[in-house]
């Protein structure tokens, strides 16, 4: 490539810093170009955060080195496809994690506090007796972790030290060692794990394994008045039956970030339920995470650029 630049499509914005650095020693297309559609035929590499990248597209790729994301999650990559024409896909792990971990916290203490049908009620002008709207304190309550990775390292301390809760986590595929650092207990399955958890925050990636893996009988496990906390991917909790457990307030609350589709349909059913908060997966959404997450991912995608290794190939 001595007399072409490599060009870089970013199908989804990254952070200013990120795309200056980028576009020191490569021709950057970025989102809203006219020339956006031509990326399966022109890049060399393209970036996405949350947009898809679909089989057909990348099997009509001409000259595509490497697809990556923005974040960690990647079930929005058709990775058979970029496997099948021997493309590397590859994602930035922990650059978001502790933007993740403390979005957990807030959403943790809103469903606690019951902030999202208080908040309506003054919005409306009918607040009535703030007694109406008493809570519970977290302090203290059992929290249980499924996925001790990179953000569950970072939920499990807020707890622990912030609010002096005992944590434990299932998490099957590490090692004792992390548990052991972090002072946490370790479940020896997911059903131990619900049925001695208060506040239960999700930090696992959405594949086969982990679809519904939060469904009815689940959600019948857990203590009455628990809290169900989703911050990872949109179809680990099963919706319908995480409805009918908030319906019936077996589940106290619940909070998510993600849903199966996105984004929701304004009547979904959980968004009409007082004890159910929701906010546009904005889990990685800081001016800190937005700068780490594009200052690797710029990094990484040189590097495979310039014959390097795709250090963090999922695929």
């Amino acid at each position: 490539m001595a007399s072409e630049k490599f060009e870089v499509f970013l199908i989804d914005s990254i952070a200013p810093e990120a795309k200056a650095a980028l576009a020191e020693t490569c021709t950057v297309i970025d989102k809203g170009d006219p020339a956006m559609d031509e990326w399966p035929e022109r890049a060399h590499a393209v970036i996405t955060r949350t947009s898809y990248i679909k089989g057909d597209m990348i099997a009509r790729s001409k000259r595509l080195k490497v697809v990556a994301k923005h974040g960690i999650g990647v079930d929005h990559i058709d990775i058979p496809a970029a496997t099948a024409k021997g493309i590397p896909v590859i994602n930035t792990p922990g650059t978001n994690a502790q933007s993740v971990a403390e979005l957990t916290a807030m959403m943790t203490i809103a469903a606690a506090r019951n902030t999202r049908a208080a908040e309506a009620a003054m919005r409306e002008g009918d607040s009535g007796d703030t007694f109406n709207w008493r809570g519970f304190d977290i302090t203290g309550r059992r929290v249980g972790i499924v996925g001790l990775g990179n953000v569950g390292k970072r939920t499990a301390p807020i707890f622990l030290h912030g609010f002096n809760c005992p944590v434990t986590a299932y998490d099957p595929y590490i090692t004792d060692e992390p548990f052991q650092t972090l002072g946490v207990k370790r479940a020896q399955s997911l059903d131990a794990l619900l049925s001695e958890t208060d506040i239960l925050c999700l930090h696992v990636p959405l594949n086969d394994e982990t679809r519904h893996m939060i469904g009815a009988k689940e959600l019948a496990l857990m203590p009455e008045g628990a809290l169900v906390i989703n911050a990872a991917r949109g179809g680990i909790v099963a919706e319908d039956a995480w409805y009918d457990a908030l319906k019936s307030r077996h589940i106290y609350a619940g909070a998510t970030d993600v849903f199966e589709v996105e984004p929701p349909d304004a009547t979904h059913p959980l968004l009409s339920l007082p004890n159910f908060l929701a906010t546009p997966h904005i889990g990685a959404a800081t001016s800190d995470s937005a700068r780490r997450s594009g200052e690797t991912v710029v990094k990484l995608v040189l590097e495979i650029l310039n014959g390097g290794p795709a250090r963090t190939r999922v695929n």
